[in-house]
């Protein structure tokens, strides 16, 4: 069956420095909306935002927002998580609160749990968008210890991940998932030099002819246990 549908999850990073960022792409969201939906695909939009804190015990606190609010519905059957409406999803990245810190190794994770369309009609794809590297942030030694756990997730799933953020040897081992696509940016300022409009144009043309075949291969959800995580009160401020 020839793919008719788009599922594309963005995962952004929620942290202090990004407002550039969902500015520019709720902005140019139509840059890879509109050229899609000239090759006849239904494009439905999916977003994880991600900032982490610190709960009063010292703990991580994460802070997760999706179209249907929390990161609950990502394990609880799913519902609101999509939309084709681009003007939705624009005024949602526009109200998200920014604050705190980054793991987008979790965020990732949470992205690719999603209820993707089947794969004979749908292509499934990830875009990852941060101004600061993956090692940087609320991360241990032990969440880049899953990274190809990541990758077998990604290739299991027929995932085309995109990722446009600062060069590091973690990415670096992103991109060796068969069909990822880098773009190395300069970090810093939430992305504010980055030209949206062409990126999100380059993402529409390779997610185009893109082919991912087969079946779905077996993975594993929620690496860092995040289907099982109860709400935590948190500190996200003074982090960076």
């Amino acid at each position: 069956m020839k793919a008719t549908t788009v599922d594309l999850v963005f995962v952004i990073d929620a942290s202090e420095s990004m407002r550039p960022c969902f500015e520019g792409l709720a902005r140019n969201l139509d840059q890879v909306v509109r050229p899609l939906q000239g090759f006849n695909f239904k494009v439905r939009l999916g977003l994880v935002a991600m900032s982490l804190g610190r709960s009063s015990g010292g703990d991580r606190a994460v802070r997760t927002v999706t179209l249907a609010g929390s990161e609950a519905p990502i394990y609880q059957g799913g519902a609101g998580l999509f939309t084709e409406d681009g003007n939705q999803f624009g005024a949602k990245l526009r109200g998200i609160e920014l604050s705190g810190d980054e793991n987008h190794l979790v965020a990732l994770d949470c992205a690719l749990d999603f209820p993707f369309g089947p794969i004979s009609s749908t292509r499934r794809v990830v875009a990852l968008f941060s101004d600061e590297k993956i090692e940087d942030g609320l991360v241990t030694d032990e969440d880049k210890a899953k990274i190809p756990e990541i990758i077998k997730k990604v290739m299991g799933r027929k995932v085309l991940l995109f990722a446009a953020l600062p060069f590091s040897p973690a990415l670096e081992m992103l991109g060796s998932t068969d069909g990822a696509q880098i773009e190395p940016i300069e970090g810093g300022d939430g992305l504010a030099s980055v030209d949206f409009g062409k990126l999100l144009a380059q993402m529409a043309k390779s997610i185009s002819v893109a082919s991912m075949q087969g079946d779905e291969g077996r993975y594993k959800k929620a690496l860092w246990g995040q289907d099982r995580w109860a709400e935590v009160e948190g500190s996200f401020s003074g982090l960076r």
